[in-house]
């Protein structure tokens, strides 16, 4: 008795209560202690509202076993779900976006690299802010790195370098000319004040001396920049001698480079083959150099008269060969004329000279014995016998040999040279076997020079003959120059015979070999030479520089590597070797007859080719051009240091000029320290 629903065998009094929504144990209560508790889970994340329970027998549609969702609307909420970067706590573990938040850097400038100073966490991009920091300068978009480097004096690329590769180079400009020192330099994006853009001033302290300047004759200065300075004869001399004799020539001949008077200090001889106090004699001139305060007319020191009427004593000079190898240069001057039928004369001074002398105190003299032959026309020195002993040529361009004109004589040096020797006491004679048989000495010249052109520690001779013939019948004159190695024998000789090497003009009637230098222009250690053709293409004239190399590997006309030639200039009639720049490379100077003037070619830049227009200097080569007038010229001229200092200074000769007194001639002194 007491069953409730005596149809449900689960409904009893006292029956264990399940949960199937039936009082069970009939106590009045439905289900009691047996329900399950589900949350409403709206997001459908697994997890329920705490708030939010049902308590029933089976999980209703929409909740959860499982509670503590705190927001039943986002499904990526709830404990321990994966935390990604929303601005929500998805783990619910009161942090917002930890650890999977993004760093970003302001970005002021805009060029998409922030600094570091100021940065924010954030799931995306704000705005005003850069993925990647490193942005040295977050106010210029110009300047981040791996930026392309721009010209503004800031490192765009941050590389620790500014506006590497690409500033421009400005030269310095404090003469204002517009024109700058490519010795100072500043690298800059803008001209800087007192800079140029260019470097092509060759003197940045004078605005006067730039490449838009005419070049001035009456200046020391290469105002033009070209390479070249152009003094005139009539300008910029250091001193200056000049006479009260008519017709006297004085400055005819010039010499200088060596000691004779025995103070160590380079001596300067003059002649004046005019008529002076023997009548026409001709009279010398020594003065001593010094101090450059001491002017040369108040350093004279000894004079020398010839003896013969006619005579032109002082026609050639040679002031450096020492013939008694005493140590000491000696003096030996030629006199042309001498003799009734010009045969020829030249007298030797011993050095030291310490007095006036005379031509019966003289230490010996050379006799011509052929009428015109013109004994010491030409002459020039060097130990060629190899015996230590300076050896004296004399050049008698006249002298015939048959139906030939030219003969050279060596005089051997010795210690006991003295009294008069005749030209049949001479140690060598060379004979011209290939000059034509001439009416007029003008048209005839002979050339020397002593040199090492084969590097073998012993003299070489080159002989000279303008009128040489490169043919059997002697028809055609090119001048030709013969080679003797030395040391030279002795006896009698011909040029073509016995000469080692001939080298041949170009044309009939160029000249070529009417005067000769050597000395090391190419700097190679060996000795090269310089000829000259003054008649050179109908009278232009050209000055050959004959390497070494081209020498020993054949004779023959075309050896010659390198030409200037003239522009009706007469090029060539006087040639001088001497490093007249002190840059340790010989340089040519070479004279420009028909315009009264000397130029000089700077030996470093010599290279082979052929060059014109020397004068005006379109060559680029002549570093000094000594240009005249009809007033101002240059007959004579050589290189000495007069003035002790060091460097190589001009004394330059001009026999015609006038100073009130026709032909009375002048000397001027061009110091080195100018150039």
């Amino acid at each position: 008795m007491g069953d409730a629903n005596d149809s449900d065998s689960s409904v009893y009094p006292n029956a264990t209560e399940i949960c199937d929504e039936k009082d069970n144990n009939q106590d009045g209560v439905i289900d009691e202690g047996v329900t399950i508790p589900y949350y409403q889970d709206q997001d459908g994340d697994g997890y329920g509202l705490t708030s939010s329970v049902v308590n029933t027998c089976s999980q209703p549609v929409g909740y959860s076993t499982t509670d503590g969702d705190a927001d039943d609307s986002r499904n990526t909420i709830y404990p321990s779900a994966t935390e990604i970067c929303d601005n929500f706590d998805n783990d619910q573990d009161g942090v917002v976006d930890e650890g999977v938040t993004t760093t970003y850097y302001l970005d002021s400038d805009h060029d998409n690299y922030g600094t570091s100073a100021v940065t924010i966490q954030s799931c995306s991009l704000p705005s005003g802010y850069a993925s990647v920091s490193g942005d040295a300068d977050d106010s210029r978009n110009t300047i981040y790195p791996g930026a392309t480097e721009v010209c503004d004096n800031y490192d765009n690329d941050q590389d620790g370098s500014t506006d590497e590769g690409v500033t421009t180079t400005y030269y310095r400009d404090s003469d204002g000319d517009g024109f700058g020192n490519l010795s100072v330099t500043r690298s800059s994006c803008s001209l800087p004040v007192g800079y140029a853009t260019n470097s092509t001033d060759c003197d940045d302290t004078s605005s006067l001396v730039n490449p838009n300047q005419s070049e001035s004759s009456a200046t020391w200065d290469d105002d033009n920049c070209n390479g070249t300075i152009q003094q005139g004869l009539e300008y910029g001399y250091d001193d200056e001698i000049t006479t009260s004799t008519s017709n006297y020539f004085y400055g005819n001949t010039v010499s200088g480079g060596c000691d004779i008077t025995g103070d160590g200090i380079d001596d300067v001889v003059v002649s004046a083959v005019g008529n002076g106090s023997n009548g026409v004699n001709g009279d010398i001139f020594i003065y001593r150099g010094g101090s450059p305060s001491l002017l040369l007319d108040s350093t004279l020191q000894y004079t020398f008269s010839g003896n013969d009427a006619n005579s032109r004593t002082g026609e050639s000079l040679s002031i450096c060969g020492d013939y008694n190898n005493d140590g000491q240069a000696d003096l030996v001057i030629g006199a042309m004329y001498y003799g009734g039928s010009n045969e020829g004369y030249a007298y030797m001074k011993a050095g030291p000279i310490s007095s006036n002398f005379t031509t019966t105190t003289v230490t010996a003299s050379f006799s011509g014995s052929a009428s015109n032959g013109y004994l010491a026309e030409e002459m020039t020195s060097g130990d060629v016998t190899n015996d230590s002993y300076d050896d004296l040529i004399l050049m008698a361009p006249g002298q015939r040999n048959g139906t030939h004109y030219g003969t050279a004589y060596i005089f051997a040096g010795s210690s006991a040279l003295s009294g008069v020797n005749a030209t049949t006491s001479a140690r060598t004679t060379i004979m011209s076997d290939k000059s034509p048989n001439i009416s007029s000495m003008s048209y005839h010249k002979m050339s020397a020079t002593v040199l090492d052109f084969n590097g073998d520690g012993v003299s070489d001779l080159s002989l000279g003959d303008s009128l040489g013939s490169t043919d059997a019948s002697n028809v055609i004159n090119t001048g030709q120059i013969y080679l003797f190695e030395g040391p030279i024998a002795s006896g009698t000789l011909t040029s073509s015979l016995n000469s080692d090497y001939i080298i041949s003009g170009d044309a009939d009637d160029d000249r070529f070999g009417w005067s000769q230098a050597s000395g090391d222009f190419d700097a190679d250690g060996y000795d090269d030479i310089a000829v000259g053709a003054k008649n050179y293409s109908n009278g232009d004239g050209a000055l050959y520089i004959i390497n070494n190399a081209d020498i020993v590997t054949g004779s023959g006309s075309g050896l010659a590597n390198t030409l200037f030639e003239g522009y009706n200039d007469r090029l060539g009639e006087n040639i001088l070797a001497r490093d007249i720049n002190s840059d340790g490379v010989m340089d040519v100077g070479v004279s420009l007859l028909n315009r009264q003037g000397y130029a000089w070619i700077e030996g470093s830049q010599i290279q082979a080719g052929n060059y014109s227009g020397l004068a005006s200097d379109s060559s680029g080569l002549s570093f000094l051009l000594m240009l005249g007038d009809s007033t101002h010229t240059v007959e004579s001229i050589d290189t000495l240091d007069i003035d002790n200092d060091g460097l190589l200074d001009m004394i330059v000769g001009n026999p015609a000029y006038d100073n009130s007194y026709a032909n009375s001639g002048n000397a001027r002194v061009f110091l080195g320290s100018n150039w």
